[in-house]
């Protein structure tokens, strides 16, 4: 458990003495984040549940939505392996994050 505490807020009414705020980066969620993901994948090829959306307006065309943003978990997940490397500062800039290119971290 991760506690900092701090003075009580004048502008947030409360019955406590002590505030508590924890602000925490967690990299190993990249974990998470691919079980997740790999699971997706796994529907995704078999084709499982998309005929509902299919039938909605914004899927009507293609399911291009879904491809661009399992592109964003992908890269999300990349970058939160590469912040667990002591050269992560230099990740953005050297094109060592795969599919990125030179655009820099994900935002």
């Amino acid at each position: 458990i991760q506690v900092a505490l701090s003075n009580k807020s004048p502008y947030v009414k409360t019955a406590h003495r002590v505030n508590g705020l924890m602000l925490a980066n967690h990299t190993s969620i990249h974990k998470l984040f691919g079980i997740t993901h790999k699971q997706y994948s796994q529907l995704r090829k078999q084709r499982a549940f998309l005929n509902q959306f299919e039938k909605e307006k914004m899927f009507s065309d293609d399911l291009s939505e879904f491809d661009s943003s399992s592109e964003v978990v992908t890269q999300l997940i990349e970058e939160y392996k590469a912040a667990q490397e002591v050269n992560y500062l230099d990740w953005g800039s050297q094109g060592s994050q795969g599919s990125q290119g030179q655009s820099g971290a994900v935002s």
